[in-house]
């Protein structure tokens, strides 16, 4: 388990990703006007970057998407570059009453896949009518968000030396002054007095229930996760620009510039019965944002999808920051068997042991 310098780094750590994406999420949510928009229209806008043999620099330009994907087709992806970003056009009510339209990114308010002519909630600014977002509950990252942030609270109380759950089941219990580790009552007071190493303040259910929830995450990420990265791997360098294949429902939730992670379904537009293939990335110290990701397909396997981010500009990174995650759950997970296996933890023969010793110096 971690001890109280790791849990108050690890809790700053968490607590701070969370205060950056909570706020201006829940700012919406108090202050804004909650109404319903009618999608008018979906807007593709796309942007070419390509560099001629006589310029030392490279240059961008904005063209429809057909034409910018047939230039990037016949000159090569590696010579021309192509961003593109999906908008919708929204009308509204203002509170008078009066209608309102606006163009905004489709990731802020979740209306890719919602057709024309129909409704969706949104939360626009008072003091900005154009600034729209989606409700903060149909917010895909918000369990995310909430998550680390009771993990990050949780962490830094136990790097302050409170324990959460201790101190609620001792209020509820109306326990208070209990004597460590079964010793005496007679000689608890003096025993408190030594010092004990952080780990006695840990027991055996804490150090199990760690390592359930460190096997269980790592499980998940092998199932759920590897096989994708490790095709990906394997078809290296075989991916190419995939024109029948569109992207629903992207958007990549990036945790302080630290954690990048990037969801996106992958739907062919030209296979009949097609089934929508849905990919997720993670990334570290490299945000990037969901309107730009792009379709590929392998050569070697074109049943194969997958984004050109994730399968070749970021395919190290990915690598890299799976292999860091694994490692380091690998490692807690270690930690724990090694402790539970020698008694180190509360009321274990190690601790026990260590209770006897200091009786014997106090008395």
């Amino acid at each position: 388990m971690l001890l109280p310098r790791q849990a108050l780094a690890s809790g700053i750590l968490l607590t701070l990703f969370s205060s950056i994406l909570l706020p201006s999420s829940v700012w919406f949510q108090i202050h804004g006007i909650a109404a319903n928009a009618t999608v008018l229209e979906h807007i593709a806008e796309c942007t070419v970057e390509y560099r001629l043999v006589i310029q030392d620099h490279s240059t961008q330009v904005p063209l429809d998407c057909d034409a910018a994907t047939s230039m990037q087709k016949s000159m090569g992806e590696n010579k021309v570059k192509l961003d593109r970003e999906d908008y919708v056009r929204l009308s509204y009510a203002l509170p008078d009453g009066k209608p309102r339209e606006a163009k905004v990114k489709g990731n802020d308010v979740l209306a890719f896949n919602t057709p024309v002519g129909a409704t969706l909630p949104i939360v626009y600014d008072p003091k900005d009518p154009d600034h729209l977002r989606t409700p903060l509950i149909t917010r895909p990252v918000l369990g995310i968000e909430m998550a680390m942030l009771l993990a990050g609270s949780y962490l830094l109380l136990r790097g302050f030396g409170v324990r959460p759950i201790g101190t609620v089941r001792a209020w509820i219990g109306g326990r208070s002054g209990q004597s460590l580790g079964g010793a005496k009552p007679g000689l608890s007071a003096a025993v408190a007095r030594a010092e004990l190493p952080p780990w006695t303040r840990q027991g055996r259910l804490m150090l199990l229930a760690g390592l359930l929830v460190v096997l269980a995450t790592a499980s998940a990420m092998t199932l759920n996760y590897a096989g994708e990265l490790f095709r990906d791997l394997r078809l290296a360098h075989t991916w190419r620009t995939a024109l029948d294949v569109r992207v629903e429902a992207p958007f990549c939730m990036s945790a302080w510039y630290v954690f990048t992670l990037c969801d996106a379904t992958l739907v062919p537009s030209n296979e009949d019965n097609a089934r929508p293939y849905r990919t997720q990335f993670l990334l570290s110290f490299s945000p990037e944002g969901g309107e730009f990701l792009v379709p590929v397909r392998s050569t070697a396997d074109p049943r194969a999808l997958a984004t050109r981010q994730s399968a070749d500009e970021k395919l190290s990174n990915r690598a890299l920051t799976f292999g860091l995650a694994f490692v380091a759950l690998l490692g807690i997970a270690i930690s724990c068997i090694r402790r539970l296996a020698s008694g180190r933890y509360r009321g274990g023969s190690a601790h026990l042991a260590l209770l006897a010793a200091n009786a014997g110096r106090v008395t």
